[in-house]
């Protein structure tokens, strides 16, 4: 058994290695995503006063609509009174179908970047190629595959022997350094086998679901904006403290407005606070007319089925968003660790086979 999981774990590891290794390295990367956003732009991603005020969501609106005309605002990712960081806007040009992103602070109600395709952002680019590897549905199909991969690796490295002292043929020192590679190896494996599990798992999940709605993308034509699909006397602010009286303790964090013909609603993503560091912040809904206003339907995430509570948790345990800065900094370490295990397994497998024209020591006679 030992050694017919040995194999399994070792082609899986050679099939899986270059995409678990550039898969972990951006996945380290993206649990900062924020900061380096800030950090690499920082004019159109940081509050030059975070302190100031927010300005209340219908000004802010009217603000973005003077200064982007001839544009769409289809999504609002909002953040807490004294973020440091500016809120993100999604768009889309009046008879296209492409949706833009650009920056805006709340504090002045000023846009800060041009509308621009997501992955004209270093980080947004960045997370497209850790789910996609920019190849569309093929590239999701890929992906799906090295988080099953993952999966089975995390689960055959548990019924590996562990390392042991025993020596070969070979000289005193490579049998040296292969002992310390190959507990290195073990080591790092077993220590960050719960958290693979919880990648691969995640991971499959959201890149499934990603390939679905791509592959049915392909069999529709995209959604043209024909104009704005809201009247100018939106109310989100009335939307806010409506949901609130339905939720009691809701806090906004995305506002989904039109994006398509036939689509008159706007709906409100967010939590019910207080709320679990493990539950995803947009995880309750809310739904209201684009039109009259008036409430259309609502989904507290903790009176949904135990399936959707579960996805819920998806989101902080894949990105470690659980913990604060601790959580994230040891996610950003382990997220190197597929990359060091595809090496270091690379090379016990290569070690582990005789040399091209090596000869094999002699058998001990009588």
């Amino acid at each position: 058994m030992p050694k017919l999981c040995w194999k399994i774990h070792s082609l899986l590891g050679l099939l899986a290695g270059l995409g678990l290794l550039i898969v972990g390295l951006t996945g380290s990367l993206l649990v900062f995503r924020e900061e380096l956003n800030a950090g690499l732009n920082p004019a159109a991603f940081r509050r030059a006063q975070p302190d100031r005020p927010r300005l209340d969501l219908d000004t802010l609106r009217r603000r973005v609509e003077q200064q982007l005309p001839g544009y769409g605002l289809t999504g609002w990712h909002t953040r807490d009174a004294h973020d440091p960081f500016t809120d993100e806007l999604y768009v889309i040009r009046y008879g296209t179908a492409e949706w833009l992103t650009c920056t805006l602070d709340p504090g002045t109600g000023q846009v800060l970047s041009r509308p621009h395709g997501y992955r004209e952002d270093a980080t947004g680019w960045l997370l497209e190629f850790h789910y996609s590897f920019l190849g569309g549905a093929v590239g999701l199909a890929c992906a799906f595959a090295l988080s099953l991969l993952l999966l089975a690796l995390a689960l055959t490295g548990f019924f590996l022997p562990r390392p042991t002292g025993r020596t070969t043929g070979r000289p005193r020192t490579q049998n040296g350094r292969r002992r310390r590679l190959s507990g290195l190896h073990r080591w790092v494996g077993l220590l960050c086998s719960a958290q693979f599990l919880i990648l691969g798992s995640t991971g499959a999940v959201w890149t499934a679901e990603r390939l679905q709605d791509a592959l049915r993308a392909r069999r529709r034509p995209p959604e043209v904006l024909p104009g704005p699909l809201y009247p100018p006397t939106l109310a989100l602010g009335a939307m806010v403290a409506s949901a609130g009286r339905q939720l009691a303790g809701f806090a906004p964090r995305f506002i989904s407005l039109p994006s398509g013909p036939g689509a008159r609603h706007v709906t409100l993503w967010g939590t019910v606070e207080p709320h679990s560091s493990f539950v995803d912040a947009y995880a309750s809904t809310l739904r209201f007319s684009a039109d009259s206003g008036a409430d259309e339907d609502a989904a507290d995430i903790r009176a949904a089925p135990a399936w959707v509570r579960a996805q819920a948790t998806f989101k902080p345990l894949h990105f470690g968003q659980f913990g604060g800065i601790a959580t994230r900094l040891l996610y950003g370490l382990t997220g190197l660790a597929p990359g060091l295990l595809g090496i270091s397994g690379f090379l016990l497998w290569r070690h582990r086979r005789p040399l091209p024209g090596a000869v094999r020591p002699l058998a001990a006679t009588p």
